[in-house]
Protein backbone atom coordinates (compact mmCIF):
# COMPACT_ATOMS: atom_id res chain seq x y z
CA UNK A 1 0.00 0.00 0.00
CA UNK A 2 1.84 3.39 -1.28
CA UNK A 3 0.20 6.86 -0.56
CA UNK A 4 1.40 10.19 0.23
CA UNK A 5 2.83 10.43 3.63
CA UNK A 6 1.78 13.72 4.67
CA UNK A 7 1.32 15.34 8.56
CA UNK A 8 -2.58 14.46 8.53
CA UNK A 9 -2.37 11.15 6.52
CA UNK A 10 0.20 10.18 9.17
CA UNK A 11 -2.28 11.11 11.68
CA UNK A 12 -4.89 9.34 10.60
CA UNK A 13 -2.69 5.97 10.05
CA UNK A 14 -1.41 6.15 13.26
CA UNK A 15 -5.07 6.68 14.77
CA UNK A 16 -6.72 3.55 12.24
CA UNK A 17 -3.82 1.45 11.07
CA UNK A 18 -1.92 -0.23 14.05
CA UNK A 19 -1.52 -3.53 13.83
CA UNK A 20 -2.74 -6.34 16.05
CA UNK A 21 0.63 -7.69 16.43
CA UNK A 22 4.17 -7.09 15.01
CA UNK A 23 4.67 -4.48 12.55
CA UNK A 24 3.30 -2.97 9.19
CA UNK A 25 5.05 -0.53 6.53
CA UNK A 26 2.95 2.29 4.69
CA UNK A 27 5.49 3.50 1.58
CA UNK A 28 5.21 7.14 0.61
CA UNK A 29 4.43 7.13 -3.51
CA UNK A 30 6.43 9.89 -3.96
CA UNK A 31 9.73 8.54 -3.32
CA UNK A 32 10.61 4.62 -2.90
CA UNK A 33 12.20 2.99 0.29
CA UNK A 34 10.57 5.96 2.38
CA UNK A 35 8.14 4.82 4.68
CA UNK A 36 5.67 4.94 7.76
CA UNK A 37 6.55 1.87 9.79
CA UNK A 38 3.75 0.90 12.88
CA UNK A 39 4.06 -1.61 15.41
CA UNK A 40 1.73 -3.10 17.30
CA UNK A 41 2.74 -0.94 20.36
CA UNK A 42 1.72 1.68 18.83
CA UNK A 43 5.05 3.56 17.71
CA UNK A 44 5.02 5.02 14.13
CA UNK A 45 8.96 5.93 12.78
CA UNK A 46 9.90 6.69 9.37
CA UNK A 47 12.39 4.65 7.69
CA UNK A 48 14.20 4.89 4.43
CA UNK A 49 15.26 1.09 2.61
CA UNK A 50 18.23 2.26 -0.04
CA UNK A 51 20.98 0.26 -1.71
CA UNK A 52 24.74 0.77 -0.96
CA UNK A 53 27.23 -1.24 -2.72
CA UNK A 54 24.11 -3.65 -3.94
CA UNK A 55 23.28 -4.42 -0.66
CA UNK A 56 19.31 -3.13 0.62
CA UNK A 57 19.79 -1.39 4.01
CA UNK A 58 17.65 0.13 6.23
CA UNK A 59 17.94 3.56 8.23
CA UNK A 60 15.24 4.68 10.78
CA UNK A 61 15.21 8.71 10.40
CA UNK A 62 13.08 8.94 13.47
CA UNK A 63 9.83 8.78 15.65
CA UNK A 64 7.01 10.42 14.52
CA UNK A 65 5.46 12.87 16.28
CA UNK A 66 9.12 14.31 17.61
CA UNK A 67 9.79 13.52 13.38
CA UNK A 68 7.02 15.31 11.20
CA UNK A 69 5.90 13.71 7.77
CA UNK A 70 7.68 16.74 6.06
CA UNK A 71 11.09 17.09 7.56
CA UNK A 72 11.10 13.02 7.41
CA UNK A 73 10.11 13.20 3.73
CA UNK A 74 13.43 15.82 3.33
CA UNK A 75 15.90 13.92 5.39
CA UNK A 76 15.04 10.52 3.25
CA UNK A 77 15.58 12.18 -0.37
CA UNK A 78 18.76 14.19 1.56
CA UNK A 79 20.04 10.37 2.52
CA UNK A 80 19.17 8.75 -0.70
CA UNK A 81 21.20 11.42 -2.19
CA UNK A 82 24.66 10.23 0.15
CA UNK A 83 24.01 6.64 -0.23
CA UNK A 84 25.52 7.34 -3.58
CA UNK A 85 28.37 7.89 -2.28
CA UNK A 86 28.70 6.61 1.38
CA UNK A 87 26.11 4.49 3.35
CA UNK A 88 23.67 6.60 5.44
CA UNK A 89 23.80 3.93 7.99
CA UNK A 90 27.50 3.55 9.17
CA UNK A 91 27.15 7.44 9.00
CA UNK A 92 24.49 7.53 11.33
CA UNK A 93 26.27 5.13 13.54
CA UNK A 94 30.08 6.56 13.28
CA UNK A 95 28.12 10.08 14.33
CA UNK A 96 26.01 8.87 16.94
CA UNK A 97 29.87 6.96 18.43
CA UNK A 98 31.00 9.95 18.07
CA UNK A 99 28.79 11.83 20.02
CA UNK A 100 29.06 9.67 23.35
CA UNK A 101 32.71 9.36 22.94
CA UNK A 102 32.30 13.26 23.97
CA UNK A 103 29.74 12.79 26.15
CA UNK A 104 31.68 10.42 28.52
CA UNK A 105 33.56 12.31 30.43
CA UNK A 106 36.18 11.15 33.52
CA UNK A 107 33.59 10.99 35.98
CA UNK A 108 31.67 8.56 33.48
CA UNK A 109 34.51 6.18 33.75
CA UNK A 110 34.83 6.40 37.44
CA UNK A 111 31.03 5.27 37.89
CA UNK A 112 32.00 2.35 35.66
CA UNK A 113 35.54 1.57 36.93
CA UNK A 114 33.70 1.55 40.73
CA UNK A 115 30.49 -0.34 39.76
CA UNK A 116 32.21 -3.22 37.08
CA UNK A 117 35.33 -3.87 38.49
CA UNK A 118 36.17 -2.66 42.20
CA UNK A 119 33.29 -3.62 43.63
CA UNK A 120 33.26 -7.31 42.16
CA UNK A 121 37.03 -8.01 42.07
CA UNK A 122 38.68 -5.75 44.97
CA UNK A 123 38.59 -6.21 49.15
CA UNK A 124 36.47 -3.55 50.67
CA UNK A 125 39.33 -1.83 52.21
CA UNK A 126 40.25 -1.70 48.23
CA UNK A 127 37.02 -0.29 47.38
CA UNK A 128 36.94 2.59 50.02
CA UNK A 129 40.35 3.87 48.89
CA UNK A 130 39.66 3.90 45.67
CA UNK A 131 36.60 5.82 46.64
CA UNK A 132 38.70 8.19 48.55
CA UNK A 133 40.64 8.95 45.79
CA UNK A 134 37.81 9.35 43.45
CA UNK A 135 35.94 11.31 45.49
CA UNK A 136 38.31 13.60 47.42
CA UNK A 137 41.31 14.34 44.90
CA UNK A 138 40.61 13.12 40.84
CA UNK A 139 36.73 14.05 40.49
CA UNK A 140 37.21 17.54 42.09
CA UNK A 141 39.57 18.57 39.47
CA UNK A 142 39.48 16.43 35.90
CA UNK A 143 35.77 14.64 36.90
CA UNK A 144 33.93 16.44 34.22
CA UNK A 145 36.24 16.58 31.54
CA UNK A 146 35.69 14.41 28.85
CA UNK A 147 37.99 11.39 28.33
CA UNK A 148 38.89 12.42 24.83
CA UNK A 149 40.46 15.48 26.00
CA UNK A 150 42.72 14.26 29.02
CA UNK A 151 46.02 15.11 28.44
CA UNK A 152 49.29 13.53 29.91
CA UNK A 153 49.61 16.84 31.34
CA UNK A 154 46.69 17.53 33.29
CA UNK A 155 47.46 13.73 34.71
CA UNK A 156 51.16 15.06 35.65
CA UNK A 157 49.49 18.34 36.93
CA UNK A 158 47.64 16.79 39.29
CA UNK A 159 50.26 14.11 40.14
CA UNK A 160 52.73 17.40 41.14
CA UNK A 161 50.29 18.97 43.34
CA UNK A 162 50.02 16.09 45.51
CA UNK A 163 53.82 16.43 45.92
CA UNK A 164 53.55 16.79 49.65
CA UNK A 165 52.13 13.47 50.11
CA UNK A 166 54.39 11.67 47.48
CA UNK A 167 52.54 7.92 48.63
CA UNK A 168 49.46 9.00 48.24
CA UNK A 169 50.05 10.77 44.77
CA UNK A 170 51.03 7.44 43.65
CA UNK A 171 48.45 5.43 44.09
CA UNK A 172 46.08 8.50 42.62
CA UNK A 173 48.48 7.94 39.59
CA UNK A 174 48.30 3.95 39.45
CA UNK A 175 44.53 4.10 40.23
CA UNK A 176 44.19 6.67 37.49
CA UNK A 177 46.46 4.36 34.90
CA UNK A 178 44.26 1.11 35.91
CA UNK A 179 41.18 3.23 35.00
CA UNK A 180 42.80 4.79 31.67
CA UNK A 181 43.76 1.04 30.44
CA UNK A 182 40.45 -0.10 31.40
CA UNK A 183 39.24 2.55 28.77
CA UNK A 184 40.95 1.08 26.40
CA UNK A 185 40.84 -2.41 26.98
CA UNK A 186 37.54 -3.92 27.43
CA UNK A 187 35.68 -0.69 27.14
CA UNK A 188 36.88 0.61 23.45
CA UNK A 189 36.63 4.23 24.23
CA UNK A 190 40.23 5.10 24.03
CA UNK A 191 43.53 4.22 22.29
CA UNK A 192 46.29 5.71 24.33
CA UNK A 193 46.48 5.78 28.25
CA UNK A 194 47.42 9.52 29.39
CA UNK A 195 48.88 8.43 33.08
CA UNK A 196 51.38 6.47 30.96
CA UNK A 197 54.61 7.20 31.52
CA UNK A 198 54.57 9.35 34.29
CA UNK A 199 57.39 9.07 36.80
CA UNK A 200 56.32 8.12 40.45
CA UNK A 201 57.83 9.96 43.26
CA UNK A 202 60.72 8.06 44.82
CA UNK A 203 61.11 5.94 40.72
CA UNK A 204 60.72 2.61 40.10
CA UNK A 205 61.54 1.20 43.62
CA UNK A 206 59.09 3.46 45.93
CA UNK A 207 60.47 2.55 49.61
CA UNK A 208 58.64 0.84 52.10
CA UNK A 209 57.25 3.11 55.52
CA UNK A 210 58.66 0.73 58.31
CA UNK A 211 57.63 3.36 60.93
CA UNK A 212 57.31 0.76 64.20
CA UNK A 213 56.09 1.98 67.28
CA UNK A 214 59.21 2.14 70.17
CA UNK A 215 58.28 0.13 73.74
CA UNK A 216 58.30 3.55 75.35
CA UNK A 217 56.15 4.87 72.91
CA UNK A 218 53.74 1.53 73.41
CA UNK A 219 53.51 2.47 77.32
CA UNK A 220 51.86 5.76 76.10
CA UNK A 221 49.88 4.30 73.73
CA UNK A 222 48.61 1.93 76.66
CA UNK A 223 47.66 4.76 78.47
CA UNK A 224 46.07 6.87 76.38
CA UNK A 225 43.91 3.61 75.29
CA UNK A 226 42.73 2.89 79.27
CA UNK A 227 42.19 6.46 78.89
CA UNK A 228 40.22 6.66 75.72
CA UNK A 229 36.07 6.85 76.64
CA UNK A 230 34.96 4.09 73.91
CA UNK A 231 36.79 1.16 75.31
CA UNK A 232 35.01 -1.01 72.37
CA UNK A 233 37.31 0.98 69.93
CA UNK A 234 40.50 0.90 72.43
CA UNK A 235 40.37 -2.94 72.10
CA UNK A 236 40.16 -3.12 68.84
CA UNK A 237 43.68 -1.43 68.39
CA UNK A 238 44.77 -3.03 71.23
CA UNK A 239 43.76 -6.41 69.12
CA UNK A 240 45.66 -4.61 66.06
CA UNK A 241 48.48 -4.61 68.13
CA UNK A 242 48.67 -7.81 69.96
CA UNK A 243 48.13 -9.89 66.56
CA UNK A 244 49.76 -8.11 63.90
CA UNK A 245 46.60 -8.18 62.04
CA UNK A 246 45.46 -5.61 59.31
CA UNK A 247 42.72 -3.33 60.20
CA UNK A 248 40.06 -5.15 57.92
CA UNK A 249 40.49 -8.41 59.19
CA UNK A 250 40.12 -7.30 63.25
CA UNK A 251 37.44 -4.65 62.67
CA UNK A 252 35.23 -7.22 60.03
CA UNK A 253 36.08 -10.75 62.26
CA UNK A 254 33.13 -12.63 63.54
CA UNK A 255 33.29 -14.42 66.84
CA UNK A 256 32.71 -17.63 65.37
CA UNK A 257 36.18 -17.69 64.16
CA UNK A 258 37.99 -17.82 67.31
CA UNK A 259 38.53 -20.68 69.56
CA UNK A 260 39.36 -19.20 73.07
CA UNK A 261 40.30 -22.77 74.70
CA UNK A 262 42.75 -23.32 71.69
CA UNK A 263 43.64 -19.59 71.23
CA UNK A 264 43.34 -19.76 67.73
CA UNK A 265 41.75 -17.43 65.33
CA UNK A 266 40.90 -18.82 62.18
CA UNK A 267 40.73 -16.24 59.78
CA UNK A 268 38.50 -17.13 56.42
CA UNK A 269 39.77 -16.78 52.48
CA UNK A 270 37.14 -14.13 52.27
CA UNK A 271 38.98 -12.23 54.89
CA UNK A 272 42.04 -12.38 54.21
CA UNK A 273 44.61 -9.96 51.27
CA UNK A 274 45.68 -13.94 49.88
CA UNK A 275 42.12 -15.03 49.48
CA UNK A 276 43.71 -18.17 51.89
CA UNK A 277 42.07 -19.30 54.86
CA UNK A 278 44.52 -18.73 57.86
CA UNK A 279 45.09 -20.29 61.12
CA UNK A 280 46.73 -18.34 63.67
CA UNK A 281 47.62 -18.68 67.04
CA UNK A 282 46.95 -16.05 69.40
CA UNK A 283 49.15 -14.50 72.27
CA UNK A 284 48.12 -14.93 75.99
CA UNK A 285 47.07 -11.73 76.15
CA UNK A 286 44.98 -11.25 72.60
CA UNK A 287 43.36 -14.13 74.46
CA UNK A 288 42.55 -12.36 78.01
CA UNK A 289 41.20 -9.59 75.75
CA UNK A 290 38.94 -11.57 73.99
CA UNK A 291 37.66 -13.29 76.21
CA UNK A 292 37.17 -10.15 78.40
CA UNK A 293 35.34 -8.82 75.79
CA UNK A 294 33.25 -12.10 74.97
CA UNK A 295 32.16 -11.40 78.66
CA UNK A 296 30.45 -8.21 77.09
CA UNK A 297 29.63 -9.27 73.29
CA UNK A 298 25.96 -8.48 72.14
CA UNK A 299 24.05 -10.42 69.70
CA UNK A 300 26.33 -9.17 66.58
CA UNK A 301 28.21 -11.84 65.25
CA UNK A 302 30.99 -9.38 65.28
CA UNK A 303 33.93 -8.41 67.45
CA UNK A 304 33.16 -4.92 66.19
CA UNK A 305 29.51 -4.32 65.27
CA UNK A 306 28.44 -0.59 64.01
CA UNK A 307 26.79 1.63 66.70
CA UNK A 308 24.09 1.18 64.57
CA UNK A 309 23.60 -1.45 62.72
CA UNK A 310 25.12 -4.55 64.63
CA UNK A 311 24.06 -6.97 61.35
CA UNK A 312 27.46 -5.21 59.59
CA UNK A 313 30.70 -4.35 61.20
CA UNK A 314 32.78 -1.44 62.00
CA UNK A 315 34.60 -0.21 58.82
CA UNK A 316 36.83 2.78 60.27
CA UNK A 317 39.32 3.41 63.33
CA UNK A 318 40.83 6.77 61.78
CA UNK A 319 38.84 9.31 64.00
CA UNK A 320 40.19 7.52 67.13
CA UNK A 321 42.98 6.74 66.38
CA UNK A 322 43.79 10.26 65.59
CA UNK A 323 42.62 11.37 68.73
CA UNK A 324 44.40 8.52 70.60
CA UNK A 325 48.03 9.48 69.18
CA UNK A 326 47.49 12.92 70.21
CA UNK A 327 47.00 11.84 73.87
CA UNK A 328 49.72 9.82 73.87
CA UNK A 329 53.16 10.97 74.41
CA UNK A 330 55.68 9.95 71.27
CA UNK A 331 52.93 9.47 68.99
CA UNK A 332 51.63 13.27 68.57
CA UNK A 333 52.47 13.68 64.87
CA UNK A 334 52.13 17.74 63.91
CA UNK A 335 51.08 20.05 60.64
CA UNK A 336 51.53 17.92 57.51
CA UNK A 337 50.50 19.35 54.34
CA UNK A 338 47.49 17.80 52.69
CA UNK A 339 46.96 17.28 48.81
CA UNK A 340 45.10 20.57 47.40
CA UNK A 341 41.42 20.90 47.60
CA UNK A 342 38.67 22.74 45.79
CA UNK A 343 37.75 25.37 48.26
CA UNK A 344 35.24 27.92 46.44
CA UNK A 345 36.09 27.38 43.20
CA UNK A 346 39.87 27.56 43.85
CA UNK A 347 42.72 24.65 44.17
CA UNK A 348 44.55 25.20 47.49
CA UNK A 349 46.76 23.35 49.84
CA UNK A 350 45.19 22.72 53.26
CA UNK A 351 47.27 21.84 56.64
CA UNK A 352 45.78 19.45 58.91
CA UNK A 353 46.97 17.51 61.88
CA UNK A 354 48.64 13.95 61.32
CA UNK A 355 49.74 11.11 63.46
CA UNK A 356 53.22 10.43 63.56
CA UNK A 357 52.07 6.88 62.70
CA UNK A 358 49.40 5.25 60.62
CA UNK A 359 47.34 2.50 61.73
CA UNK A 360 49.27 0.01 59.90
CA UNK A 361 51.67 0.68 61.88
CA UNK A 362 50.73 -0.92 64.70
CA UNK A 363 51.19 -4.13 62.33
CA UNK A 364 54.81 -3.29 61.35
CA UNK A 365 55.44 -2.74 65.47
CA UNK A 366 54.56 -6.23 66.00
CA UNK A 367 56.10 -7.64 63.71
CA UNK A 368 59.37 -5.64 64.36
CA UNK A 369 59.23 -6.60 67.93
CA UNK A 370 58.77 -9.52 67.06
CA UNK A 371 61.99 -10.03 65.41
CA UNK A 372 64.28 -8.23 68.02
CA UNK A 373 62.82 -11.16 70.59
CA UNK A 374 64.48 -13.48 68.14
CA UNK A 375 61.65 -14.37 65.56
CA UNK A 376 62.86 -16.34 62.58
CA UNK A 377 61.61 -14.13 59.09
CA UNK A 378 60.34 -17.64 58.07
CA UNK A 379 57.80 -18.08 61.28
CA UNK A 380 56.75 -14.34 61.25
CA UNK A 381 55.95 -15.17 57.33
CA UNK A 382 53.65 -17.47 58.89
CA UNK A 383 52.12 -15.23 61.44
CA UNK A 384 51.68 -12.27 59.26
CA UNK A 385 49.78 -14.07 56.39
CA UNK A 386 52.69 -13.33 53.69
CA UNK A 387 53.00 -15.17 50.78
CA UNK A 388 55.91 -14.36 49.61
CA UNK A 389 59.31 -14.29 51.74
CA UNK A 390 60.42 -11.54 49.99
CA UNK A 391 57.67 -9.45 51.76
CA UNK A 392 58.71 -10.45 54.90
CA UNK A 393 62.68 -10.08 54.39
CA UNK A 394 61.84 -6.29 54.84
CA UNK A 395 62.22 -6.75 58.68
CA UNK A 396 65.29 -8.54 58.39
CA UNK A 397 67.43 -5.21 59.34
CA UNK A 398 65.27 -4.95 62.58
CA UNK A 399 67.24 -8.02 63.89
CA UNK A 400 71.05 -6.21 64.56
CA UNK A 401 71.03 -7.55 67.90
CA UNK A 402 70.74 -11.31 66.69
CA UNK A 403 73.25 -10.57 63.69
CA UNK A 404 75.68 -8.96 65.64
CA UNK A 405 75.80 -12.53 68.59
CA UNK A 406 76.18 -14.57 65.05
CA UNK A 407 79.26 -12.16 64.34
CA UNK A 408 80.57 -12.45 67.74
CA UNK A 409 80.18 -16.23 68.14
CA UNK A 410 82.45 -16.48 64.73
CA UNK A 411 84.97 -14.33 66.47
CA UNK A 412 85.25 -16.10 69.42
CA UNK A 413 85.65 -19.80 67.45
CA UNK A 414 88.02 -18.69 65.51
CA UNK A 415 90.30 -17.65 68.84
CA UNK A 416 90.39 -13.92 67.27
Amino acid sequence: MKQKLTQSTVTKLVKNEIPASGSKIIWDERLGGFGLRLTAGGVAAFILNYRFEGIERRLTIGRWPLWSADAAYDEAVDQKKKSKKADPLETKKAEKLATAQAERTLATLGKDYMENHAEIHKRPSSIRNDRSMLDGVILPRLGQKPLTRITKQDIESLHNSMRATPYRANRVRALLSTMFNRAIDPLGWLTVNPAKGIPKYFGANEPKRENWISKEQIDALRRALDNYPVQDTANAIRLLLLTGSRPGEVLGAEWLAFDLKKGTWTKPNCATKQKKTEHVPLNSSACELLKEMYAHKTDSPYLFPRPKSAAKSRTSLKLAWTAICKAASGLEGGAGLAEEVKIQGAYRELSRWKPKFRLYDLRHTFASHCVQNGASLYLLGKLLGHSRAQTTERYAHVDDAAQRKITENLAANIGW
